[in-house]
């Protein structure tokens, strides 16, 4: 049994490994627990209804109730609300937005949830049968469903003039619809060597209206005391 997450008031989600029977194989569950409702099944693993899930891998709780988990094999993203059953986000071969174009979703890495349901997730995605021209990109689900694209490799980095998106990762979503982001570079001067001189990473805060604002970036000098200064 492992805590996956805890959210600011007091619930937790709980990845538990269940044996079925005395001698039987032993499966994957997801429970949710709150004070007012004690422990509650999310999802089993091995339930074929509704999506089929062989395992459980990783969760986020929002400061609203809403657990979304993904399953290992295929990376299929998961959201259940206090009021409704588990629904299904995205999953490989779904139609994700592009920058022209909708691409096909191959795989999936990091994600997180808001109060309100709202989903951000990183992945992979490109045309169909084109894998090597496949993309890392941040995508975010509305509570409608809608997706949109946030940030696509390729595209230019914002705020770094010559610069262009290797990559990002999915670190948080907040109740404003503001979205933080690690990402990755490419271009010239761009060196990935250990810290304090790799300036490959670039952590950006963009807001509901899509405006990018450059927090630090990889072998930024900061101040850490009254003049004391490191990269």
């Amino acid at each position: 049994t492992a805590v996956l997450a805890i959210n600011e008031t007091g619930e937790i989600v709980v990845l538990a490994a269940l044996r079925l029977g005395p001698l039987g194989p032993t499966v994957d569950a997801i429970y949710r627990w709150d004070v007012a409702h004690g422990l509650r099944l999310v999802a089993l693993a091995n339930d074929p209804e509704p999506f089929g899930l062989s395992s459980i891998q990783g969760a986020e709780l929002g400061e609203g109730g809403h657990v979304v988990f993904t399953n290992d094999w295929s990376w299929t993203l998961f959201l259940q609300s206090e009021s409704s059953g588990v629904i299904e986000i995205v999953r490989p071969g779904d139609p994700v937005p592009g920058p022209s174009q909708d691409l096909l979703f191959r795989q999936g890495g990091s994600f997180a949830v808001n109060a309100l349901g709202e989903v951000a997730f990183s992945g992979k995605a490109g045309p169909e049968g084109a894998g090597s021209l496949d993309s890392y990109g941040v995508w975010e689900r509305d509570v409608l469903g809608a997706l949109e694209l946030k940030l696509i490799e390729g595209q230019p980095a914002p705020h770094l003039d010559g610069l262009t998106i290797d990559g990002a990762v999915v670190l948080a979503l907040s109740d404003r619809g503001e979205l933080l982001i690690e990402a990755y570079l490419r271009g010239p001067g761009v060196v990935s060597n250990p810290p304090p001189s790799a300036n490959n990473v670039a952590f950006y805060l963009l807001d509901a209206e899509g405006n990018f604002e450059l927090l630090v970036r990889g072998a930024d000098t900061l101040e850490f005391a009254p003049g004391e200064f490191h990269p």
